[in-house]
């Protein structure tokens, strides 16, 4: 199947710039994993320029859903904003905001870690104000650093994933739960090393579609 040829972005600055003075409710904050070392180093980090922290000062208001309670601990010492412990595959995750809904739902970085993404979007439904939006980010299933790592018989998997997408995937998933495709292109994260944030930059400009990630804006199917 035919895809779209579109370009890639820097994940995270493309998402600033889609959440600017909205009313934002961020699932998953990200930091704390099932991993003890990884835990502890997390717990002792500056988080000032994690990306739960720069979308917080670009938002007009954040709410955030968070599964892990040291998570939230660690973030709202830091970071103003509303913290409720949830899950968002969690039928009941509903009552918890008490008819609140959102301009637009940063969901960045969480799909591929999920067992049911029906009940997931569920949620999302209940949680989006009408005409609102849903930003979702996850790693792109044909990226080339995936392949490389093959090789040497390495899979860059995390733990935790379950699922990988791509462009027919994320929009079949996203239709069989209402939802339908407003703008789709591929991302990627700069890495601090100068020399990996050149290959990144080159291979985003030259094959996009081999990026690390893909990132699409959707919105419910009236």
């Amino acid at each position: 199947m035919k895809i779209p040829k579109v370009k890639s972005v820097i994940r995270s600055e493309h998402v600033m710039r889609i959440i600017k003075g909205k009313s934002i409710l961020h699932i998953g904050v990200g930091g704390a994993t099932y991993d003890p070392a990884l835990r502890e180093k997390f717990l002792a980090a500056d988080i000032s320029s994690w990306f739960h922290s720069k979308i917080a000062t670009e938002a007009r208001h954040i709410t955030t859903l968070e599964i892990d309670q040291e998570n939230i601990d660690k973030y709202s010492q830091h970071i103003p904003g509303v913290y409720i412990k949830g899950d968002i595959t969690d039928t009941d995750v509903l009552k918890k905001f008490r008819g609140i809904k959102f301009e637009l739902i940063v969901f960045t970085e969480i799909l591929e870690h999920l067992d049911n993404f029906h009940n997931a979007f569920l949620s999302i439904q209940g949680l989006l104000a009408p005409g609102g939006k849903v930003v979702i980010t996850t790693p792109n299933a044909f990226s080339i650093f995936l392949f490389f790592k093959m090789l040497w018989w390495n899979e860059t998997c995390h733990s935790e994933h379950t699922s990988y997408f791509s462009y027919v995937t994320i929009k079949r998933l996203l239709s069989l739960n209402d939802f339908q495709v407003e703008s789709f292109m591929y991302c990627y994260d700069l890495p601090k090393a100068t020399i990996w944030r050149a290959v990144k930059y080159i291979q985003a400009k030259i094959l996009p579609q081999y990026s690390q990630g893909i990132f699409v804006v959707a919105s419910r199917i009236n």
